[in-house]
């Protein structure tokens, strides 16, 4: 399983990664890293408030972008990136949907960089 470490970039408060891999450019990856991949995001201070994502889009060539509910690459978009991707192709994961836990859950007001990836 492939976890996506995602922060957000602007703020000096959040640096975007990828499995400890900065992620500001596009990573190269096989289809098969993508399967049950979780996306998170942290921030650099450790006191900060928790955080959790609630939804994203993913885009994949060929097939009009979806949203999913959650922070996982489920089990239906990992087939068809298997079967629909090639070598080359560009996945990108947009509109990172967050929310902050404290009290109760509150949107949190920054978009989030978008996550690219190109499959190898």
């Amino acid at each position: 399983m492939v976890i996506f470490s995602v922060t957000l970039c602007g703020q000096n408060n959040f640096i975007l990664t990828f499995g400890g891999r900065d992620v500001s450019k596009t990573i190269k990856l096989k289809k098969e890293d993508l399967k049950n991949a979780l996306i998170d995001f942290k921030f650099k201070e450790k006191n900060f408030i928790r955080s959790r994502i609630i939804s994203f889009t993913i885009k994949i060539p060929g097939v009009k972008a979806e949203i999913i509910k959650g922070n996982r690459i489920d089990e239906r978009i990992y087939n068809k990136i298997i079967r629909i991707s090639s070598r080359g192709d560009i996945i990108v994961i947009s509109n990172i949907k967050t929310v902050t836990i404290k009290d109760e859950l509150v949107p949190y007001p920054d978009p989030m960089s978008p996550i690219v990836i190109e499959i190898y």
